[in-house]
């Protein structure tokens, strides 16, 4: 027997477990804000990718200054701490900075420097959430590698964005994808 899925509806296994296919909310753009949410994650989801493109900040100011953050309905926004997570960029100096602001992250060095990427999230089990990134600085050749974990407690997850700290973009494209 064959099964087709148009994203309309899920299947449910015999073991009970269910299959909603990809779920794709639309993308939205990242021009003159200082952060993109995506709220009302539906509850079946165990894994989120978000996908960024060509995104650009508003000034020249350096600094690990993007994170990815997740939220939940109890706090009504998108978390700033209880993080633990870490971002490496490689370059001709590569670094290793730790990150409690944001289960990841990456650096835009310039104004003129254009970023793409993706991070994915996926639920270890309850409310615990671990979350890996890659992102290309086009400007600086530059690779960012991204890494984290935050537990969530009896709160679920129910947002989750990207945040420019302190400055805003002024140009590029964020996607999300649940599963």
């Amino acid at each position: 027997m064959a099964v087709i899925l148009n994203g309309d509806a899920g299947v449910t296994t015999t073991s009970g477990a269910e299959y909603n296919g990809l779920q794709q909310p639309g993308s939205q753009s990242a021009a003159s804000t200082a952060s993109v949410i995506f709220t009302d994650v539906p509850s079946f989801v165990k894994r989120i990718t978000l996908q960024i493109y060509n995104l650009s900040t508003l000034s020249s100011f350096s600094g690990l200054d993007q994170r990815i953050r997740v939220g939940t309905a109890t706090a009504g926004a998108l978390l700033s701490s209880g993080y633990t997570a870490g971002i490496t960029t490689t370059t001709a100096s590569s670094t290793i900075t730790a990150i409690t602001n944001g289960i990841s992250g990456f650096p835009i060095s310039a104004a003129t420097t254009v970023a793409s990427g993706q991070f994915v999230l996926t639920n270890v089990s309850g409310n615990i959430w671990v979350s890996t990134g890659t992102v290309y600085r086009f400007g600086d050749l530059a690779l960012t590698y991204s890494a984290g974990s935050i537990d969530l407690g009896v709160n679920a997850l129910d947002r989750v964005g990207i945040v420019n700290i302190g400055i805003g973009f002024d140009s590029g494209t964020i996607n999300v994808i649940y599963e």
